[in-house]
């Protein structure tokens, strides 16, 4: 179970392409959003944990208690 992250790339005018370079919009800087692929906070914490963040900086980072994040890295997950 691990849900996709996106790549570090900011999105602009020349990385996208709306429906062909005469209809290119002006995407100069939208929000970076790296773990928006996964549906639950636990498939985050699990993703963010897998990619070396410790419990405290995924606790803060998104805004939840370090209690849940221990728990959901401690418990083995049911099939």
């Amino acid at each position: 179970m691990h849900c996709t992250k996106l790549k570090g790339k900011k999105m602009s005018k020349s990385n996208i392409v709306v429906a062909g370079p005469e209809f290119a919009a002006d995407f100069t800087a939208l929000p970076e959003v790296p773990y928006a692929g996964c549906k639950t906070k636990s498939e985050e914490i699990r993703a963010r944990s897998k990619d070396g963040q410790k419990r405290a900086d995924i606790a803060k980072a998104m805004g939840i208690r370090y209690q849940h994040v221990r728990n959901v890295l401690l418990t083995p997950l049911k099939k």
